[in-house]
């Protein structure tokens, strides 16, 4: 369901000229050779490193583990082509880390030629979320729906994929063959539980219809996509294909928020999981933005905050966003905290 690809030109050859260096420094062959990569679950064989996936593990995690970094993940799924889709990944794979170090091969002692290297323009990073369409939002005005579904034509219990279905238009512009709309249904109000003010209403995104053909009374159309159960009833506002590349952008300092919702209700959270926040564009919250999710831990009678997972922003409205959680050590429940990430120190 997710199809993840991140676009670098400069930066992937400074990735390269870096892992090769951390290879032949730390894994070079020894008389007293430990731990690769300093982890246990980490195996070794004449071609290279390898890490047997555990169950919650995430391509996104893996390289933060190993290589102090989630944004590497797309070089990490670049070495794993057996890998169709780098968001899926199951306990008991083989997950190529990195290959065998070579010995280093001694530098020849006559002069080279100087060869002037043009610097290549560097392209930003993107996060690629093919499921873009179906995420819903949480909006404090209410849209002004165009149409709703009347009926099913067959008279189904369950209106699904390829399902013609006659639309009632609401309002005087009439509804166009050919023309797409977003279905969704409005659920309740969602609440700030750190100010107990009202954020708006969840927007829940359920499928797309084409209108082929206008009635005197009422319009027919096809469903072309279904994401989730769509209902009588449910309503329509026009088509707008977002695009799945996320653009990466630096995140707003200072920042503290809460997760308030999710998506789908649940109670427990894990990464690829949606869920909405109680920070929007009045906060200046915007698409691309990467936040740490937190807890307040105590050891030894002090008291500190302990990153434990991060979540990207997909969308934003006026007070809260929609995110992806990308990353979690462990189960994420409603109301967790997060943050502006710490900048790692050097």
């Amino acid at each position: 369901m997710l199809l993840t690809k991140c676009k670098k030109s400069g930066r992937c050859f400074l990735f390269v000229l870096i892992i090769i260096a951390f290879a032949s420094i730390c894994y070079a062959e020894t008389a007293d050779t430990s731990e690769p990569l300093g982890d246990v679950d980490v195996q070794e064989d004449e071609t290279g490193y390898y890490y047997i996936v555990k169950k919650g593990d995430t391509l996104w995690g893996l390289s933060r583990k190993f290589f102090n970094s989630s944004w590497l993940w797309p070089d990490l799924w670049e070495k794993n082509k057996q890998l169709p889709n780098p968001h899926w990944i199951y306990p008991g794979q083989r997950i190529r880390l990195m290959p065998k170090a070579s010995k280093p091969v001694a530098e020849p002692t006559e002069e080279k030629p100087v060869v002037t290297i043009e610097k290549e323009v560097e392209e930003p990073l993107y996060f690629i979320y093919a499921g873009i369409d179906q995420i819903g939002f949480v909006r404090k005005e209410e849209l002004t729906p165009s149409a709703y579904i009347l009926v099913e034509s067959s008279e189904e219990k369950f209106i699904d994929q390829g399902d013609v279905v006659y639309i009632k238009q609401i309002g005087n512009q009439r509804l166009r063959p050919g023309q797409l709309f977003t279905i969704y249904r409005l659920l309740e109000q969602v609440q700030d539980p750190a100010s107990s003010n009202k954020l708006g209403i969840q927007y829940y995104i359920t499928g797309v219809v084409e209108i082929i053909k206008n009635e005197d009374e009422f319009d027919v159309g096809r469903i072309i996509r279904s994401y989730r159960r769509i209902l009588v009833k449910d309503l329509l506002m026009p088509y707008k294909n977002r695009s799945p590349k996320i653009a990466l952008r630096e995140s707003k300092r200072g920042i503290e928020g809460q997760i308030i919702d999710t998506e789908e209700k649940n109670r427990l959270l894990a990464a690829n999981n949606i869920v909405f926040i109680n920070r929007g564009k009045i906060d200046g919250m915007k698409t691309g933005q990467e936040y740490s999710i937190y807890k307040l831990k105590i050891a030894n009678s002090v008291q500190f905050n302990m990153d434990f997972g991060s979540l990207l922003i997909l969308h934003v409205e006026e007070a809260a966003s929609t995110a992806l959680i990308t990353y979690s050590e462990h189960s994420i429940h409603p109301g967790e905290k997060f943050r502006t990430p710490v900048p790692s120190k050097e």
